[in-house]
């Protein structure tokens, strides 16, 4: 999904966007297709919608510390507050909800908060939320106004069986009215993050409970940075994957599950000697 600043957008028309599809939570009357520019960039854009400044503040953005060092930049390219807010190392790098609240309401002083940016997984920790924290989330963001950015690029990397990616769009759908209909969410999602498709440049966006004047940008901007031809092709068939009993599904699953890779224990008595000599 990332390219060097200024390549110009692949002529032609965007991957079609299937119906809901379960393994990737999409909805296609929501997902905008992405690719080219690289991702400080997409992130950049979405914050510039969501943070024009008040007449005497400008916008917050909260931001998770530890986390990547284009949260707070993309929020000071997009003329935003960076706001941090901790992950708790002893709770397995969980954000910690209280301390989030404090950082909302300490921030008013000296900007709107508008956007919680959430990471999840996780980078660089790798946790990933449980469904019980993400309600935790969704319900401080309906109580301050805030917009959810979900940064989901990583979930393909979500492997135990002990606590499973959940989107941020299928809690939200689950806790009913009033949220359902009220919480603003836009997610990420990254070919070039997945198991498969380094290097494809090649993703989306989902929108929920987006105002529709809003759409009307994503729309306007997406004219001109359509994925690489390949980044279409492998974003079509990342929308309807092949399924169990499917040999292609089937080998995708074994690599997703690294059954068939070679375990890291049987690498290093190969490895040792070599490096040695």
């Amino acid at each position: 999904m990332a390219a060097p600043e200024g390549t110009a957008g692949t002529a032609g028309p965007p991957p079609p966007v299937s119906p809901f599809v379960p393994p990737l939570d999409c909805s296609g009357d929501d997902a905008q297709a992405m690719g080219r520019p690289p991702i400080p960039v997409l992130r950049q854009f979405v914050l510039s919608l969501f943070v024009l400044p008040a007449p005497a503040l400008p916008a917050g953005v909260l931001v998770p510390v530890p986390g990547p060092a284009l949260c707070a930049a993309a929020a000071g390219l997009a003329g935003a507050v960076p706001v941090p807010y901790p992950l708790e190392p002893a709770r397995g790098w969980a954000p910690d909800v209280a301390a989030l609240r404090r950082a909302v309401r300490g921030a008013r002083g000296r900007c709107r908060p508008r956007v919680l940016w959430v990471l999840n997984p996780g980078d660089p920790t790798g946790h990933v939320l449980s469904g019980a924290l993400m309600r935790s989330l969704l319900a401080v963001a309906a109580e301050e106004e805030l917009l959810l950015l979900a940064d989901e690029v990583h979930q393909d990397l979500a492997f135990s069986p002990e606590c499973p990616f959940l989107p941020f769009r299928r809690v939200l759908a689950e806790l009913g009215e009033p949220l359902a209909t009220s919480v603003q969410i836009i997610s990420c999602y990254s070919l070039s993050k997945g198991i498969a498709g380094g290097g494809a440049r090649a993703g989306f966006l989902e929108l929920v409970n987006v105002d529709r004047s809003v759409l009307r940008d994503f729309h306007t901007w997406g004219l001109s940075v359509y994925p690489p031809i390949l980044g279409q092709v492998m974003l079509d068939l990342a929308m309807e994957p092949p399924g169990l009993g499917d040999p292609a599904g089937d080998a995708m699953e074994e690599v997703r599950r690294g059954d068939s890779l070679i375990p890291i224990p049987t690498l290093i008595p190969i490895l040792i000697p070599a490096l040695t000599h």
